[in-house]
């Protein structure tokens, strides 16, 4: 659970990031491997 529930986290993280990024007109490079969906 403890393992879940970290990656559950950083899903979150990474969402949470995409949308800063995206309110505030920027947007990151398709480089980062969390981009590429």
């Amino acid at each position: 659970m403890g393992v879940s529930r970290a990656i559950l986290l950083g899903d979150l993280a990474l969402a949470w990031s995409d949308a800063l990024l995206h309110a505030a007109g920027l947007t990151p490079p398709a480089s980062l491997p969390w981009y590429c969906r």
